[in-house]
């Protein structure tokens, strides 16, 4: 039973530490991605907006996957909640910064999330792999 138990302190901590270091990329990915579409869109120019719009999805997503990933070990279900959280909050937020109307600031909000949805994806397995490849390199030695 303790094995057991120290097999699963250690996923969990695995698992932390990789949402905290993806969640940090994305924010700073997510930046200059939101800069970029609300460029294209002929919005705000500056970074100010960006980087509260990202602060924000930077907070709910630390704090959903890490209570989910301690409470239930439910990544999937943190994943749906948060994403949804950030949809809908991000576009009141995005409304508000951007002085657009809801559902234009919905349209503009799902677009930066997909994206980042995407690349998240591939960051999170980039890192995943190299922190995984520390510690089997650290039990080996």
């Amino acid at each position: 039973m303790i094995e057991q138990g120290a097999f699963i302190t250690g996923n969990i901590i695995l698992d932390t530490i990789t949402i905290i270091i993806v969640s940090i990329i994305i924010f700073i990915i997510g930046i200059f991605i939101t800069k970029w579409i609300a460029i294209r869109e002929n919005r705000d120019e500056s970074y100010k907006p960006a980087i509260i719009l990202n602060i924000l999805w930077l907070g709910v997503n630390i704090i959903f996957y890490t209570i989910f990933n301690f409470i239930a070990y439910g990544i999937f279900l943190a994943f749906i909640i948060s994403f949804l959280m950030n949809i809908f909050i991000g576009s009141f937020l995005a409304s508000k910064l951007y002085k657009q109307e809801y559902v234009v600031s919905l349209v503009f909000v799902i677009k930066i999330l997909v994206y980042l949805l995407i690349i998240g994806l591939i960051v999170g397995f980039i890192v995943f792999i190299i922190i995984l490849l520390i510690i089997i390199g650290l039990t080996v030695v």
